[in-house]
């Protein structure tokens, strides 16, 4: 069989259009094929951008979380127990510890429990003492005394206080008894 020129050249133009074709077809269907991967691989990322986010999220609500168990510790703290008198040894211990710390003597410390009984009807929760500290006391120490108090995590407020100058020494003074509140933690 002999072949015909025109004959061999529509056959390679016949193969030069098909293999054409066919890579153009293949081109087609990897573009697609990798527009796909593409879209999938930029899903993925948004969704590990979002679950980052979502993580960090989770992550600061724990912190949170867990510097408001500080705060409720803390609250509790500040307030004395209610049950059978104890707030009275708390509050004793307290004031006892800031006056050793202060370098000051308390004297005696008398709670107002009729007070607190005419008052129990009432949404109050705080209960008035009576602090008598030893005198003449240093100036200094007692406002560090007071201080402590003051600024102490603890359930008590100084509501009055009366204090006279000793004209015989220079930072020396008088201090009669002083009216504290004591706060306790809820209704009994």
């Amino acid at each position: 069989m002999k072949n015909n020129p025109i004959t061999t050249r529509k056959i390679l133009i016949g193969l030069i259009v098909f293999i054409a074709l066919l890579t153009s077809g293949g081109y087609f269907l990897g573009y697609n094929q990798l527009t796909k991967e593409v879209k999938q691989i930029q899903d993925l990322k948004l969704e590990i951008e979002s679950s980052e986010y979502d993580k960090n999220q989770i992550e600061s609500l724990q912190r949170q979380m867990s510097e408001l168990e500080d705060v409720s510790k803390a609250a509790k703290q500040m307030l004395a127990p209610i049950s059978s008198y104890k707030y009275q040894e708390k509050t004793l211990q307290t004031i006892d510890d800031y006056a050793e710390k202060a370098g000051i003597v308390v004297n005696q410390i008398n709670f107002n429990t009729n007070e607190r009984k005419k008052k129990s009807q009432a949404a109050t929760n705080k209960i008035p003492a009576s602090v008598a500290i030893a005198n003449p006391v240093d100036y200094y120490k007692l406002l560090k005394f007071i201080k402590l108090i003051e600024n102490g995590l603890t359930q008590i407020q100084i509501t009055q206080l009366s204090i006279q100058k000793i004209s015989t020494e220079p930072n020396e003074i008088s201090v009669s008894n002083f009216t504290i509140t004591v706060y306790l933690e809820g209704k009994k």
